[in-house]
């Protein structure tokens, strides 16, 4: 049984703890400790947790000992860091399992209040040697006379001025009350992985500060300490030097140029300067572009403006040739299989000429061969025989380009029309029409200058919407015509044709954008008819023939 190793401590009892530190020091704390006689108390058993105000500091950041010989120990309470706050709460837990749990309040004093204290209450009683001296004197002055001892003199109790301390439990002994309960508190119960790395985490924090702080301060010390060595002048030169430079250092060291709010402002306005610059340089361009544009597309149409020069005519004794008007588009080559083919005139049916009776003709003449049948005189089919198709065509392009968003292609494909000469209004107009889509007064007023000059009629204004001009309704003379010639489909686009060529007819002096659109329209419908009318009704021509129709 000697062997076994000591099961702690069996009678335990605490005094009145007495805090030696200051405030803004690390914390010291003496507490004197009772123990049974030769009852030890190791220093792993003694747990300790403290709290400054409503921080509590790490386990790790605090180091307990038993001090002292047997019936004069201590327990010795220190930390690693600063205590700052003058409220303390200091719990003990002594034993291995623990048996005694004590709780503790204290104030600690200032630093000037607390210098003094430690000294008052730790001062070592008064030295011996004087009194011994004067005795070891009188024994060699009357050495007959026995020498009196001296008795030692009683040792004061130290007294704590220091901090105030609150009991708040009684002194618990384990074998007059019951086993307490082990509170949350305890050290042993609460050190989780978790805890356990936090607190290294925060000890290695503390070293690496405790560090800089000493780097810091043997770096203060260095300039302090070789202005020493040198002389009297050379030291004051440098001693100014170095206070001279320190506020600068400082204010350098504290101010960033990231955390300075006058870095940011005018980051902000150069951002918004430079942003500004590119939005209207953008904007400059695209007028620049837009000017240079309209002026080709006017002198595009000023050229072709002028009327081209009639074309010579048909030879003596040649019949005139039927033409058209149907010049290639840009894109017909691409679209020349799919679009609708304008289909000409069909050619009225020629008079027979009377046959001469037989008796006034030579007996040569007729036995041999009868006489030809005189053709009539080809009708002279002008240029408004195609005029409507073209338009028809145009129209169906131009809403095709802006259906699809390419406004400028439409307006291109115009120009071109324009450029080629003998357009017609409805052209004109479109072009208008598109300007103000696209908000280009100075070319719309361009064209209005070429429609007047050509046209010798009013154009419209910028204010005027073209779109919602006068329709073809709008006209009941036209209407009335219309209505005579419409149930032959052949007289119909005849007229229609006249119509939108002149783009004005009987008590119409001009047609607006709306009733050219109306005329290309019932165009169309007329087309459509004298279509199905050559087709016939029995057997649709238009079928292909195919060998095996009809066998089973």
């Amino acid at each position: 049984m000697m062997g076994l190793p000591p099961q702690g401590a069996e009678a335990i009892g605490l005094g009145r703890p007495q805090v030696l530190s200051a405030l803004g020091k690390p914390l010291d704390v003496s507490v004197p400790l009772s123990l049974a006689e030769g009852e030890p108390l190791p220093d792993n058993c003694v747990r300790a947790e403290v709290s400054a105000g409503d921080a509590r500091v790490p386990a790790g950041l605090l180091q307990m000992r038993v001090e002292g010989e047997a019936g004069q120990q201590r327990i010795r309470l220190q930390s690693l860091v600063r205590i700052e706050e003058p409220a303390l709460r200091i719990t003990l837990a002594l034993g291995c399992p623990t048996k005694l749990t004590r709780e503790f309040s204290a104030f600690v004093d200032p630093a000037t209040a607390a210098a003094a204290s430690p000294a008052t209450a730790m001062a070592p009683p008064p030295a011996p040697a004087p009194v011994q001296t004067s005795v070891r004197l009188e024994a060699e002055a009357s050495p007959s006379v026995p020498a009196p001892t001296a008795k030692p003199r009683a040792r004061p109790k130290p007294r704590a001025q220091g901090p105030r301390l609150v009991l708040e439990r009684p002194e618990v002994l384990v074998a007059d009350a019951p086993r307490p309960v082990k509170p949350a508190s305890d050290a042993e119960t609460e050190l989780t992985p978790e805890l356990e790395a936090q607190i290294t985490l925060l000890e290695q924090t503390v070293a690496q500060l405790r560090a800089e702080l000493d780097a810091r301060q043997q770096a203060e010390a260095a300039p302090s300490a070789s202005a020493a060595s040198l002389p009297a002048p050379m030291a004051s030169q440098s001693a100014s030097v170095v206070t001279a430079t320190a506020p600068a250092a400082a204010q350098l060291a504290r101010t960033s140029p990231l955390r300075d709010p006058m870095t940011w402002v005018l980051t902000l306005g150069l951002s918004l300067l430079a942003g500004a610059a590119a939005f209207y340089g953008s904007r400059w361009r695209d007028e620049r572009a837009r000017r240079e544009l309209a002026y080709w597309r006017a002198l595009h149409a000023a050229e072709g403006a002028a009327p081209l020069p009639p074309p010579p005519g048909p030879p003596p004794g040649f019949a005139p040739a039927v033409r058209g008007n149907a010049a290639a588009l840009p894109d017909e080559g691409q679209h020349q299989s799919t679009r609708p083919q304008p289909r000409p005139m069909p050619w009225p049916p020629a008079p027979i000429a009377a046959l001469a009776p037989a008796e006034s003709l030579p007996q040569s003449m007729q036995a041999t061969q009868r006489l030809p049948v005189q053709a009539a005189a080809a009708p002279e089919h002008s240029e408004q025989l195609t005029v409507a198709d073209e338009l028809l065509d145009l129209q169906q392009q131009v809403d095709f380009l802006q259906l699809l968003g390419q406004q400028e292609a439409a307006a291109d494909l115009l120009a071109n029309r324009l450029a080629r000469g003998n357009a017609g209004a409805m052209p004109y107009l479109m072009l208008m029409e598109l300007c103000q889509q696209r908000g280009e007064p100075e070319v719309f007023a361009e064209l209005v200058k070429q429609f007047e000059a050509r046209f010798r009629t009013p154009a419209p204004s910028w204010s005027q919407s073209l779109s919602r001009g006068r329709p073809l309704d709008a006209n009941p003379s036209v209407i009335a015509h219309l209505q005579v010639v419409w149930p032959d489909a052949g007289a119909a686009m005849q007229m229609l044709q006249e119509l939108l060529a002149r783009g004005a007819g009987r008590g119409a002096p001009h047609f607006e954008l709306p009733a050219f659109r109306d005329m290309l329209t019932l165009y169309s419908v007329a087309r459509d008819l004298f279509e199905a009318g050559l087709r016939g009704e029995d057997v649709d021509l238009m079928l292909p023939l195919d060998s095996q129709f009809g066998r089973s």
